[in-house]
């Protein structure tokens, strides 16, 4: 999504909370059969450990500043889900 499409991005700095993501506008979403069952794995997610580390985005800010910058390059790969 664009930054113009995400209310979290352009919210007032300092008014990000963990729960903030849910006032983004949302344009491709799943259907869940069941909301208790949604409701259910939203609230264990609430009460483990983050993915990534505050550190972890610090450093990969600096590293693609150095890339804006030409002193280095970006290579991506990844699995993707979708078929075509």
């Amino acid at each position: 999504p664009s930054a113009t499409s995400l209310n979290v991005a352009t919210a007032p700095p300092g008014t990000w909370s963990p729960s903030s993501w849910k006032d983004a506008v949302a344009k491709q979403l799943p259907i869940y059969e069941s909301q208790e069952e949604l409701d259910n794995a939203i609230a264990k997610l609430d009460k483990v450990s983050p993915l990534v580390f505050a550190g972890e985005v610090r450093s990969l800010y600096e590293k693609l500043a150095r890339v804006s910058q030409g002193q280095g390059f970006v290579l991506m790969g990844g699995d993707c889900a979708e078929s075509f």
